[in-house]
């Protein structure tokens, strides 16, 4: 690889981080750019990122760790029991290590092995080197670890994949031995597949030029058009080539293209279980589209061919269970790929208002999330997407739509879980939910966080303190669990100092003057949070996680809210 190469990924680099993360320091910005190409396949949003990243003191050489099964990211208040019905689902660890060296090196390589001796092997202690291994590092493989338990006897298709980004040239030989060694070594811990890819100058400028959502093509063998109310298509297609649009070229999963607000798979069991056992059943007289719905598609463009289209912005609004299991079928058979059955695939040039729509009434008899079927349709929605960027925000209704925005910065994205957190803690007062699994909470006090009646400032005031808050945290707490563990809390405190006010409502957030959200306010917060934090933890006898998703940190933070900003009382 020749220098100029280099020398043009230092220029995208630097022109990205002017637009999207200017603050960030030159070695954190391309460990987090690596990591985006690398699971760009994944279609992860920037808040299920910066979830993974490990990286810092004592971090064992891996910068970020990811835990994906059936292609959902696994994280702390996932639920082994949501897959306890898949049988031979997909695993995959994904560990990746960036630097900014000129070169690939053994020393790589030996840190991935050394960790995961201490840290994959099941009959070692994940906590026995705390001094060697830093919090977010033994989290990551702990989880990892508990899920391997829970689910081994489903007979899992795991894989281990160490990815390593460089600026360097070829990899040489000896790297090579020695990530056969770290191959070998994993493999004889886990029965799976392992893997070790590398990312030099020229991939990873190739990976950045390349969309998440690159045009697909959709063959059929017959097809019925109609344009009265707008383009649309009703096709035969062969399963062989609906595969084809549902992976890419390496036989990936295209994620992006699975409408992420309807994307969780239900299991294989129910109706599932009956798609399963026709496309298994391989039956010559019952052609598969005699027994199944089929599946919608919903395009901002269609481009029709001869035998084909091809689809700009495609997402599958309905027919995921279908899809997944027509993709697991291919997956487990490799007799698939003669098979000459049919599926029936309706395809809709609409606008994202118009996709919403579709995705919403397709859906709406469906075991789907409600709130993020609501998030599509709900009209509070579209003023929350329109109102953000007055206060320099940009709410990230679908997936990633701005991931692959290089003039807009990182930190101004909105995700829905990052609204929800933020409105539990702040509006709602319940820190401990926003620490731990708030879908549950949000759906059942859906009206009133979505109020129909809420001010524009009310959002945008939450979400900049939130953010002010995060920032603040991170800056002052050196270990990023303990960030974890306190902003929401912080947070809480920070607005009722503000508002002089233990209880709070939707007005006073929405009229609240954000100047007053000083430095010595945040660090009166932080302390009074962290004291009853560190008592707590003492206390109890309990591990930090614990105590941030128990109610009594709440509770005693409440207490000194009320005394200090204790309630008016009606003459």
């Amino acid at each position: 690889m020749s220098q100029v190469e280099r020398d043009y990924l230092d220029s995208y680099l630097a022109d990205r981080k002017s637009k999207t993360d200017p603050n960030s320091k030159d070695d954190v910005f391309f460990v987090r750019f690596c990591i985006s190409q690398i699971l760009k396949p994944k279609d992860l949003d920037v808040d299920e990122q910066a979830a993974g990243y490990t990286g810092g003191d004592h971090d064992g050489g891996i910068d970020a760790i990811y835990f994906l099964v059936a292609g959902k990211l696994i994280n702390e208040d996932s639920d082994p029991d949501e897959f306890k019905d898949y049988e031979g689902s997909v695993m995959s660890l994904h560990i990746i290590q960036a630097t900014r060296s000129p070169h690939f090196t053994e020393e790589q390589i030996r840190k991935f092995e050394d960790t995961c001796k201490d840290l994959l092997d099941l009959t070692k202690d994940v906590d026995a080197k705390p001094d060697k291994y830093n919090l977010d590092v033994r989290n990551a493989f702990r989880l990892f670890r508990e899920w391997w338990k829970a689910l081994k006897m489903k007979l899992p298709t795991l894989s281990i994949i160490f990815h390593v980004a460089t600026k360097g040239d070829e990899v040489h030989k000896n790297v090579e031995d020695r990530a056969a060694g770290l191959k070998s070594a994993i493999t004889s811990l886990y029965t799976c597949q392992c893997e070790v890819i590398y990312y030099n100058s020229k991939q990873l400028l190739e990976m950045a030029k390349k969309s998440r959502r690159d045009p697909v093509e959709l063959k059929f063998v017959t097809q019925l058009a109609s344009d009265h109310w707008g383009k649309a298509f009703v096709c035969l297609v062969k399963l062989t080539d609906y595969i084809n649009l549902l992976t890419t070229a390496s036989g990936e999963r295209r994620e992006y293209i699975l409408e992420p607000n309807v994307r969780a798979y239900l299991g294989s069991k129910g109706v599932n279980a009956d798609i399963h056992g026709t496309l298994n059943s391989k039956s010559k007289t019952d052609e598969f589209w005699w027994l199944n719905n089929g599946v919608t598609i919903t395009a901002s463009k269609i481009t029709p061919d001869i035998r084909s289209l091809v689809l700009t912005d495609a997402r599958i609004v309905n027919g995921l269970q279908t899809s997944r299991e027509i993709y697991n079928y291919f997956q487990q058979h490799k007799a698939a790929k003669t098979d000459e059955r049919h599926i029936l695939v309706k395809v809709l040039e609409a606008d994202t208002k118009a996709a919403r729509r579709i995705t919403h009434t397709t859906n709406n008899q469906t075991k789907i999330d409600p709130i993020y079927l609501r998030t599509t349709i709900d009209e509070i929605h579209d003023r929350i997407e329109m109102a953000l960027p007055s206060f320099g925000l940009n709410y990230e209704r679908v997936k990633n739509q701005y991931g692959d925005n290089d003039n807009i910065s990182k930190d101004s994205i909105i995700t829905l879980g990052y609204l929800n957190r933020a409105l539990i803690a702040i509006f709602l007062q319940e820190p401990q939910q926003a620490r731990g699994g708030p879908k549950k909470y949000v759906e059942r006090y859906y009206k009133k966080i979505y109020s129909e009646g809420s001010k524009p400032e009310f959002f945008g005031h939450t979400l900049q303190l939130m953010k002010k808050v995060d920032e603040f945290v991170e800056a002052n707490v050196p270990i990023r669990n303990d960030q974890t563990n306190l902003k929401y809390y912080v947070a809480l405190d920070v607005t009722c100092s503000v508002a002089r006010k233990s209880h709070m409502q939707r007005a006073v957030i929405a009229n609240m003057k954000m100047d007053r959200v000083t430095d010595e306010l945040l660090h009166k917060s932080l302390s009074r949070v962290q004291k009853i934090y560190g008592d707590l933890i003492k206390e109890l006898d309990e591990e930090p996680d614990v105590v941030a998703k128990g109610s009594e940190l709440t509770q005693r933070l409440k207490e000194k809210l009320r005394k200090a900003y204790p309630p008016k009382v009606n003459a």
